[in-house]
């Protein structure tokens, strides 16, 4: 119709500025020295623990994903914690150098200070 306007435009939004500071990174923290050496273990797949199911009741059962959770934990869990975890595979001796798949002797780590060695190679 001939009466008809359409509306007015909206006015320009206005955005304040970022500051021009410079942005000042956070000090990293130093790592302690047994955090440092501390590794991931790896589930040793033949324990009751790492042969069963997830129970979906307990609290890292109820952040996984595939039971409707957040999935920010990323823990296992409670009943299929390993009962007897073991060394990765890209473990090394720190004497020798070689792996567990170069010598047919077992890794250990020591207790107190988390060096990994072959038991022969500390004599």
């Amino acid at each position: 119709p001939p009466w008809y306007q359409p509306p007015p435009p909206p006015p320009p939004v206005i955005r304040p500025k970022l500051a021009t500071t410079p942005i000042i990174p956070r000090p990293v923290k130093p790592a302690s020295n047994m955090s440092v050496l501390r590794r991931r273990r790896v589930r040793c797949k033949r324990c009751e623990a790492c042969l069963r199911t997830e129970c979906g009741d307990c609290n890292f059962c109820r952040d996984m994903k595939k039971f409707g959770g957040p999935g920010k934990l990323k823990q296992t869990c409670v009943l299929r914690q390993c009962l007897a975890p073991g060394l990765p595979l890209s473990a090394v001796c720190e004497i020798c150098g070689e792996g567990n798949q170069d010598t047919g002797e077992e890794l250990m780590e020591c207790s107190n200070c988390a060096q990994i060695t072959h038991p022969s190679c500390l004599k």
